[in-house]
């Protein structure tokens, strides 16, 4: 009888166990958009070492691009025109862009009878900006067919129009609207002249340019302390010296932070020398006579007789920059307390 019971409870208690709802939450797919379209895919993306892995002919496809596959080679090439190619290899982690080689993270590989490829490495090859939003598992594509242009208010100060690019404890940030001038960042032959804090522009803002300035509005400007950093794609580089100024140029930092900011400076693409991104149109630089400028920026480039600048066509020079003494455009900034 007590054999019988046991076996009853045994039963009765696996009966129960089984019974109770089990609640499995399983990740969400990675959906992937490209200028807000979303790309539809016939295996789902998936993420391999830590990057997201795309099926080959949907990407290339949704860039306009045919698409051939190897078999006997393992390549994978791909073409718009004859200057527009990107050739890959299964297992091989290079990329080749336009003939022009980088390396990849993770290679691409063969999953499940299907070839996948890895979506930031081929979206940046193409000129396109990539984001990643890890909550919802979304990638985000841009190309340059999305143009960003930044909102500033224009105040009057000093008899010149300004951009309001800040305000903070009762002060506000202005930044010349137009470009004011052509100079050269520092003429000297020394190296040294690369640095903002040596610069003979930094001279000639903060003394000459400064006293332009009526004795009223000279008292609104503030002091202000910055904090200059080394060019933040050469590693191991050293910080320049802090300064402290009335009139200075932007760092590259904080033209990334008012103007836009496409996470390339974190994250450069491959083989990249300069930020191109859909805010190239909102940092062009151009000056009364609606001529476009180059303008400098204080932040050093290779620490050899270069700062970074935003060119022509509004893309930051980050790898090389521009000789200190060749001429580029002059856009002051400043801290200014506001009106009582």
């Amino acid at each position: 009888m007590k054999k019988v019971l046991s076996v009853c409870l045994v039963v009765a208690l696996a009966v129960s166990f089984f019974a109770i709802p089990l609640t499995v939450t399983a990740e969400a797919p990675i959906r992937v958009f490209l200028n807000g379209e979303e790309i539809q895919f016939d295996v789902p993306p998936q993420i391999i070492n830590n990057r997201t892995m795309v099926p080959m002919r949907a990407i290339f496809e949704a860039f306009g691009y045919e698409v051939e596959w190897h078999y006997y080679t393992q390549v994978i090439y791909a073409w718009k025109s004859d200057t527009e190619t990107i050739t890959l290899t299964i297992g091989l982690p290079v990329i080749f862009v336009n003939g022009e080689p980088a390396n990849l993270d993770v290679a691409p590989q063969i999953v499940n009878d299907r070839t996948l490829v890895p979506v930031r490495a081929i979206s940046e090859g193409l000129n396109a900006d990539v984001y990643w939003d890890g909550d919802a598992r979304v990638v985000t594509i841009r190309t340059m067919l999305d143009i960003f242009m930044p909102e500033f208010d224009i105040m009057e100060f000093g008899g010149l129009n300004w951009l309001v690019l800040d305000e903070q404890d009762g002060r506000t940030l202005l930044l010349s609207e137009r470009v004011l001038d052509i100079a050269a960042f520092h003429d000297a032959e020394s190296n040294a002249g690369a640095f903002w804090s040596q610069s003979q522009l930094r001279a000639y803002l903060n003394g000459e340019f400064y006293l332009q300035f009526s004795a009223a509005d000279r008292a609104r400007i503030a002091q202000t302390n910055l904090v200059n950093t080394a060019n933040p794609w050469r590693a191991g580089a050293s910080n320049p010296p802090d300064t402290t100024d009335k009139i200075f140029l932007l760092s590259v930092e904080e033209v990334v932070e008012y103007f836009g900011d496409s996470e390339q400076l974190e994250h450069p693409r491959y083989n990249a020398n300069r930020i191109s991104d859909m805010y190239n149109v909102g940092r062009m630089g151009m000056d009364s006579a609606q001529r476009i400028r180059p303008w400098w920026l204080r932040t050093p480039a290779d620490g050899s007789g270069s700062a970074i600048v935003v060119n022509f066509d509004g893309t930051i020079l980050v790898q090389n920059g521009m000789p200190v003494e060749q001429y580029a455009g002059v856009r002051p900034a400043m801290w200014v307390y506001n009106a009582n």
